[in-house]
């Protein structure tokens, strides 16, 4: 039915049931003016990274920079589009099969705080148990991401209770964070361990999360361990304009102050160029979206957490589009609305963006200092909320105009592989008088290519800063994944040593079989040393 100008004024309510992904039972209330006061603004302009090459065969390769979130039966357009991750929501069982081109599935374990009514309790659950049937598919899959908790800062969510978004006060979260993550970590000490994403990274939410931090502290006294952080990026407002009066489109953060949130506009276009204002115009702003990614690595840098990988591991355009005729769902400020194209031009600004961001000051140095190690964008099939940024039509598999830009830009990137050497541990031994001793040698190393090594290499061990007396190799056959994310070891033992101190060194890819992006390969190589003590007697000790 053709909206009409009255029409259009209505303040309409989207239910955003998308039990597969992030905004499960979120009500957005948005108005939707046919007209704005002030003047219109130009629709965001392209950045100047535009792909110009496309070949439909490179789609087999899987890019590890860039991912979806999927829900059932959208898993066979990956190959297609060059993903190389993508974000399972509905259950922390992956039923596979794997795409094609060994895309890497990112598993969430939901988590919700429980209630009596709207009074919070001391207590969580999840939305499957912590029992040795999901410990075993932990362990059976060894190395994976496991991300705690989706959006546990979002609430109140009345009657919600296996929805999501977690609905959790931060004391909560920090305890549940606890127990799955030793969890995890009890089946498979290599499975990669990560916070739950918050809605966006504003002054509010980063306030969560200090809350977060300190409450873990407190409780178990450590720093909470976190194996790559994630976040989510919104623009989108948490208090209504008037500055008081909570919740906007996102809610505040749960037990945060409501003062520091992020207004909305009023439909004002004069309001947006206030900086505690978010406006529907500011949706797909690069300036601000970039703000967040900046404050994620800022507050993690603050918190020791710098020289970790960082996931942005949701965003899009969530504001709906629903063409009819000459109208448009929801207009911003300007008068825009949130088109296909325009959601086309937010994702190539938004890839250049995160492709590009890096600060030695900020970033991860594994990662040559990017700002960000993978983005997911939400998603194939978002159905109603963010419906225009899907990737595929109702039949899942024919691509919309949004899900050809992800395919054109993906596939246009060049393939990189590049072994890196993360560190050489000192080794120990003991020897028995006369005797020699035998030590275990080790190296730890990533990929922060764009492409997961498949080729088997070999990784070896010597005696001689020259490289020309092998003390051992060993085999590196299975993936080595990209993006600095995932680390590998490998090891040898070396016998006959003396006590004292022995100098050695190590080659990754030794026989130069991987075509890497750094030609000289200065950072496939390593030194550590063993020291060798001599067995002896301890004595007794009488104090007087």
């Amino acid at each position: 039915m053709k909206k009409n100008a009255e029409q259009s004024q209505r303040v309409p309510i989207i239910t955003a049931q998308v039990a597969i992904v992030l905004l499960t039972l979120l009500w957005v209330q948005l108005a939707a003016p046919s007209s704005a006061t002030g003047s219109v603004s130009a629709q965001p302009q392209l950045l100047d990274k535009i792909p110009t090459e496309y070949s439909e065969a490179s789609g087999t390769t899987a890019n590890c920079r860039y991912g979806v979130t999927v829900g059932p039966g959208e898993t066979q357009i990956i190959p297609q589009i060059g993903a190389g991750a993508f974000y399972w929501f509905t259950s922390p069982y992956w039923p596979g099969p794997i795409p094609d081109n060994d895309a890497e599935v990112v598993h969430l374990i939901k988590t919700f705080q429980k209630k009596s009514g709207s009074m919070y309790l001391p207590e969580y659950t999840t939305n499957v148990p912590l029992d040795s049937a999901l410990g075993d598919y932990i362990r059976n899959n060894p190395g994976d991401v496991w991300i705690v908790g989706n959006e546990v800062d979002r609430g109140p969510n009345p009657g919600q209770v296996t929805g999501g978004q977690g609905d959790m006060w931060p004391e909560m979260y920090a305890e549940a964070y606890h127990d799955i993550y030793y969890f995890i970590k009890s089946y498979d000490y290599s499975a990669r361990v990560v916070n739950s994403g918050l809605v966006q990274v504003t002054p509010g939410r980063l306030q969560y999360l200090d809350k977060v931090w300190n409450a873990y502290r407190a409780k178990y006294g450590s720093v909470m361990p976190v194996d790559a952080w994630s976040m989510h990026v919104y623009i989108l407002p948490e208090v209504h304009a008037d500055g008081i009066t909570p919740n906007g489109i996102a809610n505040v953060a749960l037990r945060t102050d409501p003062a520091i949130g992020k207004r909305e506009s009023a439909n004002d276009a004069q309001a947006c160029s206030d900086p505690d204002v978010y406006c529907f115009a500011e949706h797909d702003d690069m300036s601000v979206f970039s703000e967040q990614v900046v404050a994620m690595r800022q507050w993690m840098k603050q918190h020791g957490q710098q020289q970790k990988p960082l996931m942005l591991t949701e965003y899009s355009i969530l504001y709906p589009h629903e063409i009819d005729e000459d109208s448009c769902w929801l207009q911003d400020e300007f008068g825009n609305c949130f088109t296909p194209d325009r959601v086309s031009t937010f994702m190539v600004n938004s890839f250049n963006y995160l492709d590009g961001a890096r600060d030695s000051s900020l970033g991860y140095a594994l990662d040559d200092s990017r700002l960000v190690q993978d983005w997911f964008w939400f998603g194939v099939y978002p159905e109603r909320v963010g419906d225009v940024s899907g990737l595929v039509k109702s039949d899942l598999s024919t691509l919309t105009l949004v899900g050809e830009t992800y395919r054109d830009y993906v596939n246009a990137e060049p393939v990189s592989m590049n072994l890196i050497v993360e560190r050489v541990p000192d080794a120990t031994a003991t020897t028995w008088e006369d005797n020699t001793a035998t030590a275990k040698l080790s190296v730890r190393f990533r990929n922060n290519g764009n492409t997961a090594v498949n080729s088997p290499f070999n990784v070896t061990f010597y005696q001689d800063a020259a490289h020309t007396e092998p003390i051992g190799s060993a085999t590196i056959s299975p993936l080595v994944r990209g993006c600095a994310l995932s680390s590998y070891v490998a090891s040898v033992t070396w016998s006959g040593l003396t006590p004292g101190a022995h100098q050695f060194w190590v080659a990754v890819d030794s026989s130069n079989v991987i075509d890497e992006s750094s030609p000289d390969k200065a950072d496939n190589f390593g030194t550590g040393y063993v020291r060798v003590h001599k067995y002896g007697s301890l004595l007794p000790v009488i104090r007087l």
